[in-house]
C-alpha cells in the first residue's frame, strides 16, 4: 500500500482530491456528499400579530423566493400554534423545518429505489427530482416531527480559557497521566531546570502538576504558571480536547436518536487567537465527521474586530477557514448577516442587495456549501430589536431579501455541479495552533498588561495579512496545518507558506524539507521557528532542518522598534533576524546592506525567506508596496492559468464547468478575465445572461459595491 505520508505530487490528480476528501470522511459525510445538498435557510422570528395562517404565508413566500429551510425557528410563548405544528406547516409549503435541508433526508440506496419503484438507472439528479422520492422524503420529515425528542444542542462554543476550572481538575490530571505516563517525564517536558534555578517542577501527584498548570499558582498560591509556557501550552490544549470530546460525545448519542439526521457545531471569532480561548477549531471540526456540518459564525457587526469593520477580504478569509479546518467535511456558515444592524453589535454594518451578494458569493467561492441567514424576520424587543433581518421592517421582501432569493435559487440548479467542482490553490497559508498557543501562554502573568494582551494576536494579524495580499493578487490559497500535511496533502500546494510561524514539531519540519527537495517551495517570514512545538528556543536539531531548507542560520532575533530598518526607501516595522552561515541567494538587501529576502534552491523545488515581518505589515489595507512583495515572493516561478487586474476573484473549477467570483468593493469595473483554457460559453449566472469569449479573455462588467458570479463551460 502506498505511503500517503511519502506522497507530495501526483501528475494523476495534481490537488490530490482523494487524500484531502478522505481527512474527514465518514458513513455521514459520504451520505451528504451522494445528495449535495445546497441549503440557503433563515431564522423565523414569529412576530406577536403572525396568526398560524401568516406563519404559514411566510413559508410559501420564502420558497416562492428561493429559500430551501429554517436555520432556526422562534415560536413565540403565547402562539396559538405548537412548534411540531409550525415544523408541519413548512413542510407543506415546500421548505425544510431544519437547517439542513434534504441532507437528512432517509439515505437513497438500491433498496429504496426498489421499494419506491423508481429505476436505478436515472441520474441521481433525476431520481431525487422524482415525485415519488420528493413524496416519499416529506412523509419522513413529516414523521421525523412526530417523533422529535430533545436534541443535545452543540452551537458554538463559549470562550473557556484558562485558568481551569476546579471542577475539571481531576479530569486534566488524567489528561497529563494518559500525555506524560510519569510524573518524571511530565517534569522533564515542562522545563526542569530550564526555566530557574530556583524553580523545579517537583510534583506529588498529576493533580497537583494539574493545579499548577491549570490555575498557575503552586500549593502556596505562588503565582509560578507564566515562567513556563509549556504548561499554560498543555492547560489550553486539554481545554480544546475536553470541548471536542463533548462534540464527539453529542454527536455520538444524536447518532443513537436519529443516525440520518445531521446536526452541526462550529464556532465564531475567526480572527482571535483560537488557542488563548480554549479552542481547536481543527479539532472540534473533526469531531463532527459523523454528524454532519461544522460552521462558523459570521456576522458583519460581531466577528470583525480585528480588522476595524472591513467586510469584503475578511469574509473570504473567514468562510476559506472554515472550509479548510473541515477538509472533505460538509462545511457552511449556518449564522450569517441577513440584514443591517447599527447598535446591537461591536460597530454599525449597513446590508443592502450588493452587500448580501458579496456575502454569499464570497462563501460559494471558498467552497461552502450551505448559507444560513440571521434572519428572516427581526426581533420585535431586546437587544437586537429592528436588526439582522432579510426582509424589511414590516416583513416583507425587499431588494436584498430578493437577491439573496435568486442566488439560492441558482445555487439549486447548479448544486451538483459545485459539489463536483473545487478550489485549486496554488498557496497553502500555514495555521498551526501550537503557534497560537506558545503566544496566547505569553499573556499570562507577562507586563506590561498592554502589551500582554497584543502578543497573542500577532499570528492572527500575520494571517490576516498574508491573505490580505494573496487575495489582493489573485493568488488562489488554502489554509493548511501540520496534521494535513502529516496526512499527505502537501503536494496539493505548490507552495507552502509560513507567515509569523513557530511552534512547528521536529517531524514536519522534516516533511517541509521533503517537499522541497521533491520540487515544492517553502516560504517564510519573521519571525520564524522562535520556538519549538514545546514552547522551548527552537533546538539545535529544528535549527538544522531549517538551514537545511533556507541556506542559512539564524544568530539572534531582533526587532526594528529602535533599530533602523529600511527597504527600497521604505522604513519597516516588527521582527527581522541577523544571519550567519548563509549559503542562500541574497535577492533583496535593507539599507544597512543585511540580507532582506533570500532564496535557495535544493534538489527540485525551492525556499524563499523574507527577512521582515511582512506578513503582519499587511494586517490593515493599503500597503500595496508590501503586498506585492509578498505575491512575487510566494508564487515564484508559479502561474495560473486565468488573471484578472482587478482583486478579489475566486474561481471553483470542475469538470462540466468553471465558476468565477467577482467581487468589488468600489465603483462599476470594466475589465477582462484573462483564460487558457478552452470555453464554449459564458454565463452571467444571477442575471442568466450569456457573457461573450474572446480568444483567451472575456470581457467583464463587475457591479458597483456587489459581486459577479460567471459559469464558463467547458
Amino acid at each position: 500500500m502506498k505511503d500517503k505520508n511519502k506522497v507530495f505530487f501526483d501528475e494523476n490528480d495534481p490537488y490530490l482530491k482523494e487524500i484531502y476528501n478522505s481527512i474527514n470522511d465518514s458513513k455521514m459525510q459520504q451520505k451528504i456528499r451522494e445528495l449535495k445538498p445546497f441549503p440557503v435557510t433563515v431564522v423565523y422570528w414569529q412576530k406577536k400579530d403572525h396568526s398560524a395562517e401568516e406563519v404559514k404565508e411566510h413559508f410559501e413566500l420564502m420558497d416562492e423566493l428561493g429559500f430551501t429551510g429554517l436555520k432556526g425557528l422562534h415560536v413565540r410563548p403565547n402562539s396559538d400554534v405548537e412548534t411540531s405544528e409550525i415544523q408541519k406547516m413548512a413542510v407543506e409549503a415546500g421548505i425544510s423545518p431544519w437547517f439542513y435541508g434534504m441532507a437528512g433526508w432517509e439515505r437513497i440506496d438500491d433498496e429504496l429505489l426498489d421499494k419506491l419503484g423508481i429505476s436505478q438507472d436515472l441520474s441521481r439528479e433525476e431520481i431525487q427530482k422524482h415525485p415519488k422520492m420528493l413524496e416519499y422524503q416529506k412523509e419522513y420529515y413529516l414523521k421525523r416531527i412526530e417523533n422529535e425528542e430533545e436534541k443535545p444542542g452543540l452551537g458554538e462554543p463559549r470562550s473557556t480559557g484558562l485558568p481551569v476550572s476546579e471542577e475539571l481538575i481531576p479530569r486534566f490530571a488524567g489528561w497529563l497521566e494518559d500525555k506524560y505516563g510519569t510524573l518524571q517525564n511530565l517534569q522533564k517536558e515542562w522545563n526542569e531546570h530550564l526555566v530557574s534555578r530556583d524553580e523545579v517542577n517537583t510534583f506529588a501527584s498529576f493533580k497537583e502538576a494539574a493545579r499548577v498548570a491549570g490555575t498557575g499558582k503552586d500549593l502556596e498560591e505562588k503565582s509560578l504558571g507564566h515562567w513556563d509556557f509549556k504548561r499554560i501550552r498543555d492547560a489550553l490544549r486539554f481545554m480544546a480536547d475536553e470541548h471536542a470530546d463533548r462534540v464527539e460525545k453529542a454527536v455520538q448519542r444524536h447518532q443513537k436518536y436519529d443516525p440520518e439526521e445531521p446536526i452541526r457545531t462550529g464556532n465564531h471569532m475567526l480572527f482571535y487567537n483560537q488557542a488563548a480561548h480554549g479552542w481547536d477549531l481543527e479539532t472540534q471540526a473533526r469531531a463532527m465527521r459523523e454528524g454532519g456540518s461544522f460552521y462558523n459564525s459570521i456576522h458583519l457587526v460581531h466577528h470583525f474586530g480585528e480588522v476595524e469593520g472591513e467586510v469584503e477580504r475578511p469574509v473570504y478569509m473567514q468562510a476559506r477557514m472554515t472550509q479548510d479546518f473541515f477538509k472533505g467535511g460538509w462545511s457552511a456558515t449556518w449564522e450569517s448577516t441577513g440584514g443591517p444592524a447599527i447598535y446591537s453589535g461591536h460597530s454599525g454594518a449597513g446590508v443592502d442587495q450588493g452587500m448580501i451578494t458579496k456575502l454569499m458569493l464570497n462563501y460559494v467561492a471558498a467552497g461552502l456549501k450551505g448559507i444560513g441567514f440571521w434572519s428572516w424576520t427581526a426581533r420585535e424587543a431586546g437587544h437586537e430589536l429592528g436588526e439582522y433581518a432579510l426582509t424589511d421592517m414590516d416583513g416583507d421582501p425587499c431588494p436584498r431579501t430578493k437577491r439573496a432569493g435568486k442566488i439560492a435559487r441558482r445555487l439549486q440548479k447548479y448544486r451538483f455541479e459545485l459539489w463536483e467542482s473545487s478550489n485549486e490553490p496554488m498557496v497553502g497559508i500555514m495555521y498551526n495552533w501550537d503557534n497560537e498557543a506558545i503566544y496566547a501562554a505569553m499573556s499570562y502573568g507577562g507586563y506590561p498588561v498592554d502589551r500582554q494582551e497584543e502578543i497573542p494576536k500577532y499570528p492572527v494579524r500575520a494571517r490576516i495579512g498574508a491573505s490580505r495580499a494573496l487575495i489582493n493578487n489573485n493568488v488562489p490559497f488554502e489554509y493548511v496545518t501540520p496534521n494535513d500535511l502529516d496526512k499527505g496533502l502537501a503536494g496539493r500546494y505548490q507552495v507552502l507558506y509560513l507567515p509569523h510561524i513557530s511552534g512547528l514539531s521536529l517531524d514536519t519540519m522534516k516533511l517541509l524539507a521533503e517537499y522541497v527537495k521533491k520540487g515544492g517551495r517553502v516560504v517564510a517570514d519573521m519571525p520564524c521557528l522562535m520556538f519549538d512545538n514545546k514552547a522551548r528556543l527552537a533546538g539545535r536539531e529544528i535549527r538544522e532542518v531549517f538551514q537545511e531548507i533556507f541556506g542559512f542560520k539564524i544568530a539572534d532575533f531582533q526587532i526594528a522598534s529602535n533599530l533602523s530598518l529600511n527597504l527600497e526607501g521604505r522604513e519597516l516595522e516588527g521582527q527581522f533576524a541577523d544571519l550567519k552561515s548563509v549559503e542562500a541567494k541574497v535577492l533583496s538587501s535593507f539599507e544597512n546592506g543585511k540580507p532582506a529576502i533570500l532564496s535557495r534552491k535544493k534538489g527540485q523545488g525551492t525556499a524563499a525567506f523574507m527577512n521582515f515581518a511582512a506578513s503582519r505589515m499587511c494586517k490593515k489595507p493599503g500597503n500595496k508596496f508590501m503586498e506585492e512583495i509578498i505575491s512575487e515572493v510566494v508564487s515564484g516561478e508559479n502561474e495560473t492559468d486565468w488573471s484578472c487586474e482587478l482583486p478579489m476573484v475566486y474561481r471553483l473549477s470542475g469538470e462540466k464547468a468553471d465558476h468565477y467570483f467577482f467581487i468589488n468593493d468600489g465603483c462599476r469595473k470594466k475589465t477582462v478575465l484573462n483564460v487558457k483554457r478552452d470555453y464554449k460559453q459564458a454565463l452571467d449566472v444571477i442575471k442568466e445572461k450569456e457573457v461573450e469569449i474572446k480568444e483567451g479573455y472575456i470581457p467583464v462588467k463587475v457591479p458597483a459595491n456587489s459581486g459577479l458570479w460567471l459559469r464558463l463551460e467547458k
